[in-house]
């Protein structure tokens, strides 16, 4: 589990029974506030993304930044790795999404896609395909290969969290007052 506290971030682990413990306080990474993180699928590597347009890597066995990932022009607002693990995606203010090869760890990102509207939430199925939504009402899917198709778009303009099925075919988005939305990602409905 992790929480961010403006430019720090509080990483704890499963101690034994129900307790939590305090593992690494993260600080450094970033010149101003810490607007999102993600961890990644086998639990070793932490992402976060900042106001400074930057996406900071984080090694958790060993509580230490390993490199500054460059590349969006505008605040980092959502991030999500891959099932895999191969693949990190910062969705940012500037309504551009940046995917980068993790294997290498190169700092300039792999691919480029520009959806429309910012991203607030990123997430991934097994199959590689991507979801994001945007604050202004807009759910759209990506494939691998950097295209996109909208997926929906609703009138009361407020998408929040999101995630896609293991399978790829669901996408769920959160709605704004207490509503959650679901689309088929074949037929957007």
């Amino acid at each position: 589990i992790a929480r961010v506290d403006f430019d720090a971030i509080s990483v704890w682990r499963a101690g034994s029974g129900s307790n939590w413990n305090l593992e690494w306080t993260l600080k450094g990474g970033h010149a101003e506030m810490v607007t999102s993180i993600a961890f990644s699928s086998d639990g070793r590597m932490l992402a976060s993304g900042g106001n400074d347009d930057t996406v900071q890597l984080w090694d958790l066995e060993r509580g230490v930044a390993i490199r500054t990932l460059r590349g969006p022009k505008d605040n980092v607002t959502a991030l999500a790795f891959s099932g895999d693990g191969k693949r990190l995606s910062a969705g940012a203010a500037d309504a551009t999404v940046f995917v980068w090869d993790v294997a290498g760890l190169p700092e300039r990102p792999s691919s480029r896609m520009e959806i429309v509207g910012k991203s607030d939430c990123f997430a991934y199925s097994s199959d590689g395909n991507s979801v994001t939504v945007t604050p202004e009402g807009r759910a759209v899917l990506g494939n691998r290969d950097g295209g996109t198709r909208e997926l929906a778009t609703l009138a009361e303009k407020s998408l929040h969290h999101c995630a896609i099925a293991e399978s790829g075919n669901v996408v769920a988005a959160r709605l704004a007052p207490n509503r959650i939305g679901l689309w088929n990602t074949t037929s957007g409905q």
